[in-house]
C-alpha cells in the first residue's frame, strides 16, 4: 500500500478537525495530520501512517468504556487516596500534598484567571494495575492499535523484555490540570520536552466552560526540527546552564513566541485540538508541548 495513496485517502492533507475549534492566536497554522474514528483505522494503514514518525489522532475511544470517567466518579472511588499537585506556572513549584477527593473539589471550584493547577502522574509510583485494577482493565478496552500500544501487545516491543530483567514503566498514568489561557508568558499544563518512547494520550474527560466543549490544544514538532527549536529557545530565554533547553522542560511557547518561531526558523507544529474520547500518538523525539482550554480539569493517559 502506498504510503502518500493511504494519506490521502483519509483527509491527511487536509489535517483540520470537522468541529469548531478555538482559533490559533499565533495564525501560523498547523502542519497537516491523520484523523481516524477508531473503527475506520486498520492495523495496515496505521503501519503505513506511523512508520512516518509523524502524530495522528484516533477518535470515538470512549465508545469501548464502561466507567464514567468523571470527577464524581473519582471522588466516590478514590477520593481519599493522597496525592500530590503542583502550579504549572511557577517555575520553582514545589509539590503540594492532597487528596484525589480534594483536587477535585478544587475543580469544580476553579475559576478563570486563578492557579493552573495539576495533578500529574498518579499514581505516581505504584503500578495502576494494582491501584485501579477496574480503571486499568477499561483503559486497555479504549485503547487503539492494542497490538503495538497494549503492554502485552505483540508489536510492543517492551511486551517482549526478558521476566528477569527490568521494564520500563508502561504506565498507564493518569494526568489532571486545570485551564489556562495563551497569555504572553504563559506556561501551559504541560511544559514543552521530548519523551523517549512513542506515547498515545486519552482524554477521557473534559469539562465545558460556557457552554463551549473542552480540550486540551497539543503543539507536536517534527523531530527533524528540534536543533532549531533549541537555538531558537536559547536565543529567547538565554539559559544560564548547558543543559539542552527541550529537555530542561523549562519553556512552553505561546503563540507570540510561536509566531517568532516560525518567522526565523519556518518552524510549525502539529496543532491538534484534542477533545474528550480522542486518542493522540506522539513519536519518540517529537518536542511537544499542551494547554488545556475552555475547560476545567482533563484525565489523560
Amino acid at each position: 500500500m502506498d504510503v502518500d495513496n493511504v494519506a490521502e485517502a483519509y483527509g491527511y492533507a487536509a489535517g483540520a478537525p470537522t468541529w469548531a475549534h478555538p482559533l490559533d492566536p499565533s495564525g501560523v497554522g498547523s502542519l497537516p495530520f491523520p484523523s481516524f474514528h477508531h473503527s475506520e483505522l486498520t492495523e495496515d494503514t496505521f503501519n503505513h501512517l506511523w512508520a512516518r514518525g509523524e502524530p495522528l489522532v484516533v477518535r470515538g475511544v470512549l465508545e469501548n468504556s464502561t466507567i464514567p470517567w468523571t470527577p464524581d466518579y473519582f471522588k466516590s472511588e478514590y477520593g481519599g487516596v493522597s496525592c500530590t499537585i503542583v502550579d504549572c506556572e511557577d517555575d520553582n513549584a514545589i509539590g503540594v500534598s492532597t487528596t484525589v477527593g480534594e483536587f477535585f473539589d478544587r475543580f469544580r471550584e476553579h475559576e478563570d484567571g486563578e492557579k493552573v493547577l495539576k495533578l500529574k502522574d498518579w499514581p505516581p509510583t505504584a503500578s495502576f494495575s494494582e491501584t485501579a485494577p477496574v480503571l486499568y482493565e477499561d483503559f486497555h478496552a479504549m485503547i487503539p492499535m492494542g497490538n503495538y500500544t497494549r503492554r502485552d501487545g505483540v508489536l510492543n516491543i517492551a511486551s517482549h523484555f526478558p521476566t528477569d530483567a527490568i521494564a520500563p514503566d508502561l504506565g498507564p498514568k493518569m494526568y489532571n490540570a486545570f485551564a489556562s489561557r495563551e497569555t504572553p508568558g504563559g506556561k501551559g499544563s504541560t511544559r514543552l520536552h521530548k519523551d523517549i518512547a512513542d506515547a498515545v494520550n486519552i482524554m477521557v474527560y473534559a469539562a465545558p466552560n460556557d457552554g463551549k466543549e473542552g480540550c486540551a490544544v497539543w503543539d507536536i514538532f517534527p523531530q527533524a526540527d528540534s536543533e532549531k527549536i533549541c537555538s531558537f529557545l536559547k536565543e529567547h530565554f538565554k539559559p544560564t546552564d548547558n543543559m539542552d533547553p527541550i529537555h530542561s522542560q523549562s519553556y512552553y511557547l505561546d503563540s507570540a513566541l510561536r509566531k517568532k518561531l516560525f518567522d526565523k526558523y519556518g518552524v510549525k507544529s502539529w496543532r491538534m485540538y484534542q477533545r474528550a474520547g480522542e486518542a493522540v500518538f506522539i513519536p519518540a523525539g517529537c518536542a511537544h508541548q499542551v494547554r488545556a482550554i475552555f475547560l476545567l480539569a482533563i484525565c489523560n493517559f
